[in-house]
């Protein structure tokens, strides 16, 4: 298995021991994903005003991610994975 799937699944099993429902996990990984998207503008900015624009939006997401975390309890491990897989996915892969 990959380190990937590991820490999916990681961060899946503690959701559904949780009992969230589709609107939470829809919650979290919708926020995960706002984080790899604005990277990715951050990254491929063109001017100094999109690449301050894009940058604000990213460190925006990343503040809404870890705020989210903060109020549902995320356990430090988990914390860690979610950080893992939006790191991982900046890549694009």
């Amino acid at each position: 298995m990959k380190e990937r799937e590991i820490k999916l699944r990681a961060v899946i099993a503690w959701c559904l021991a949780c009992e969230w429902s589709v609107v939470d996990l829809h919650m979290l990984f919708s926020r995960i994903y706002n984080v790899i998207h604005y990277q990715k503008m951050w990254t491929d900015a063109q001017t100094p005003e999109t690449t301050s624009l894009t940058a604000r939006s990213r460190d925006d997401a990343i503040a809404e991610l870890h705020e989210f975390m903060a109020a549902r309890c995320f356990p430090y491990e988990i914390r860690r994975a979610v950080v893992w897989l939006y790191d991982y996915g900046k890549g694009g892969r």
